[in-house]
């Protein structure tokens, strides 16, 4: 598997003069993913910083990286004819790549918050990578969902070994037998010091002692043994039958786990038709015919957001789009500063959407500035450009923004697990 690395390297993006260098650069996308990515709200940032090829190269998230890359090679910036912006984005999204491979909630705020913004940066030579890149992880993200959204009938049931009880303690129970009649045969044909059959001699006590002594004990020996052959063979089956249930516990716990996941599958599927013909929004208790276009794709995202409560497959996206299709708006466009101007009038209800976050001037998501605006720590639009990298004059579908803020939600709601 080439790794992101590799690939900017293949495609000229970026020359290193050895291997050397390449792998302190693997080494530093290591470091960083040990550190700053390993909290799960720092993913977004970083995203957004990483696709987009235009970014300030004074950006928090690239300083960051830059002082991981020195650390591991001092050099390997100023020696290089690339610029370091460039070096510095591809170390991003190499350690970005591999969480993500390696571990669903990062494939899923990575796929979440790049699906919609990368549409907007000017990719230049980088736009088959990263367009790429962004849709491995994406069909990751989907089949797993998938599997959460599958049916109660897409049950797999796997085979079931035969339970082939194995009595090691009765192999031998003839030789028990056998050796209690040798030795109660033996206590019966006693013979004494002359050497003659006491049962024919007219003293027999000495025979009888030897019975009462020696058949006595020939007898209890073997009833001791048949008790502890009964309770051996008991215990062998005890264990047995406890080892076969314990093998047979994953089994059905992976039905319960199936069924559950259907049961909770077909709930989803019928709370979303609901939703969908009703066209009511819970959160503002009125019709979305009745809502303003400039905030109704906000209004729309977080509406499905608090009924669609785990991951899902991009076939909600569509539901999603054919809701707003029944209102009529979904081909209706605006710019981001208009939007943002409008949302403005609803301080209220931005407060009210339960999203915390610390404001900063470096890359964050649009749900966070949407936030941001809610708490008067922006203005306006004022400072969309530097926060997501987006020109506030681009026109955008309302169907494309409620997507678009819906699929920030959810990588919200990822990145708090």
């Amino acid at each position: 598997m080439s790794t992101i690395l590799q690939k900017f390297i293949d495609s000229q993006l970026i020359q290193l003069k050895n291997d050397d260098e390449f792998q302190k650069l693997k080494d530093a996308a290591t470091n960083l993913s040990q550190n700053e990515l390993k909290k799960k709200e720092n993913v977004s940032s970083y995203v957004l910083c990483a696709f987009d090829p235009n970014i300030d190269a004074n950006e928090i998230c690239l300083e960051k990286t830059k002082t991981r890359v020195i650390k591991q090679s001092p050099t390997v910036l100023s020696q290089s004819n690339d610029t370091p912006r460039t070096i510095l984005r591809a170390v991003i999204l190499e350690s970005l790549y591999t969480r993500a491979l390696n571990d669903i909630d990062y494939a899923r705020i990575f796929w979440y918050i790049g699906s919609n913004v990368i549409n907007y940066y000017s990719l230049g030579n980088e736009e088959e990578l990263l367009h790429n890149m962004l849709t491995e992880i994406g069909e990751i993200v989907e089949k797993e969902a998938i599997k959460e959204w599958s049916l109660i009938n897409g049950i797999t049931i796997d085979d079931i070994n035969d339970f082939d009880l194995k009595i090691k303690s009765s192999k031998n129970i003839q030789s028990h037998i056998n050796t209690f009649k040798e030795e109660f045969k033996a206590a019966f044909s006693y013979k004494g010091n002359t050497g003659h059959n006491y049962v024919y001699g007219s003293d027999i006590g000495p025979w009888v002692n030897n019975i009462n002594d020696s058949g006595t004990e020939s007898i209890s020996k073997f009833v001791k043994n048949s008790i502890k052959r009964q309770s051996d063979t008991l215990n062998e089956i005890s264990t047995q039958i406890n080892e076969y249930m314990s093998g047979l516990t994953p089994f059905f716990e992976k039905i319960s786990s199936q069924a559950i996941r259907g049961v909770s599958s077909v709930n989803n599927r019928s709370q979303l038709l609901w939703w969908k013909e009703s066209l009511y929004s819970p959160s503002m208790k009125k019709s979305y015919r009745d809502i303003p276009i400039e905030i109704l794709a906000l209004v729309i995202a977080f509406d499905l957001y608090t009924i669609v409560t785990q991951n899902y497959p991009v076939s909600v996206d569509y539901i999603l789009k054919e809701t707003l299709r029944n209102i009529k708006l979904s081909e209706q466009e605006y710019s981001f500063d208009t939007f943002i101007k409008n949302l403005s009038k609803h301080k209220e209800y931005l407060q009210n959407l339960g999203i915390k976050h610390t404001y900063s001037d470096s890359r964050i998501s649009l749900l966070n500035y949407i936030t941001a605006l809610g708490n008067d720590e922006v203005t306006g639009s004022e400072k969309l450009k530097a926060n997501l990298g987006i020109d506030s004059k681009n026109n955008l579908k309302v169907e494309e923004l409620a997507v678009w803020l819906f699929h920030e939600f959810q990588a919200y709601r990822v990145s708090l697990n």
